[in-house]
């Protein structure tokens, strides 16, 4: 009798032993419990207390959803114009726009999508390369500078300025949706990009925002043409309008190693004639272009007009161009020629006669 019941139990540890083996063979991590450390085996990521497929993310980010690897909290997340940082359970960063009319920094297309009281400051960049579809602006309320700002923000009226006096603003917008900037340099977390924001009764001021994916830097040939936001540039800055060279907004000649910083002509997002400081081989304002015509002025003064004893490189202008100067420091916008404006030295200039 000893012998059958040994082989019935050699044949039901054989089974167990199978069915062990299989279990183990075909054991899928996935949904487990992540262990005491929040660790899971190699291959596998730690989301919400359970074991997923994916690689762990890097040290100061989580996971997120489909297998991302999100931000841990906003201290250094790079929002772009428009969108404010919030952190989610866990710490994990994300970008979100307002989305109440009445907030500051609400997104538009034009003054009448804000509250009567705000303006509608447009950007040069486009939403993307293909399109160039406009990303939207934000409503930001004008202010006296120090004053204090309507709605539940409570913000600060904030003061913006471009190099060499070419714009000064003073608006309410939170600094969550917005931070300005006079060079690309004080933008460089999250590969931001100072661009140019603008509305007629504000003037330019230059904001961080998230650079055109696609787009080519600065130096490199772009044709405005192709969209009224700028072109093909990375900057969304492209000058001389409507084929030039991608330009960067600079502050001081450091900015410019390969060539100089000076006001140069734009149209801006809402077509109001500016000067903006950018980046360029060298100044031609003023430039004897007699010979070549526009082809010896470059994007601070691309227009070669007629002056008493030569033909002159001028930047044209547009004599109510909002609470921004009209021309740069040391120029005042003038009839040079019937029914045309052009930025000429105060007091004449006999160089640019």
């Amino acid at each position: 009798m000893s012998g059958p019941r040994n082989v019935g139990l050699i044949v039901l540890a054989a089974a167990a032993l199978a069915s062990a083996c299989s279990l183990f063979l075909n054991f899928d991590p996935s949904g487990q419990p992540c262990n005491a450390q929040g660790q899971c085996i190699s291959g596998y990521q730690c989301v919400a207390q359970k074991c997923e497929l994916g690689e762990p993310c890097p040290t100061g980010s989580v996971p997120g959803p489909s297998s991302s690897c999100l931000p841990v909290h906003c201290d250094g997340t790079a929002c772009a114009v428009g969108l404010m940082c919030v952190e989610n359970d866990g710490g994990a960063a994300s970008c979100l726009p307002a989305t109440d009319r009445s907030q500051l920094g609400f997104g538009c297309g034009q003054d009448t999508d804000c509250p009567s009281n705000r303006v509608c400051m447009r950007g040069t960049l486009a939403a993307d390369a293909t399109s160039l579809a406009p990303r939207p602006g934000i409503c930001v309320e004008p202010c006296a500078a120090g004053s204090i700002c309507s709605g539940v923000e409570h913000a600060a009226c904030r003061t913006f300025q471009l190099a060499f006096a070419s714009g000064t603003a003073s608006f309410c917008v939170p600094q969550p949706f917005a931070k300005g900037c006079l060079n690309s340099g004080e933008c460089s977390a999250g590969g931001q990009v100072c661009t140019l924001f603008d509305n007629p009764s504000l003037g330019p001021v230059g904001f961080c925002d998230a650079s055109l994916t696609g787009g080519a830097p600065a130096g490199q040939s772009c044709d405005g043409a192709r969209g009224a936001l700028g072109g093909i540039c990375a900057s969304g800055l492209c000058l001389p309008a409507p084929v030039g060279q991608c330009r960067s907004l600079c502050a001081q000649a450091a900015d410019c190693p390969a060539g100089v910083c000076t006001p140069g002509e734009y149209v801006g997002p809402l077509g109001t004639l500016r000067h903006i400081p950018i980046c360029v081989g060298a100044a031609s304002v003023c430039t004897d272009c007699t010979a070549q015509g526009n082809g010896a002025c470059g994007p601070d003064a691309p227009h070669c007009v007629a002056r008493a004893t030569a033909h002159r490189c001028l930047s044209a202008c547009t004599p109510d161009a909002g609470q921004a100067a009209p021309c740069a420091a040391g120029f005042s916008c003038a009839a040079v020629a019937a029914g045309f404006n052009f930025c000429v030295p105060v007091g004449g200039g006999a160089a640019c006669q």
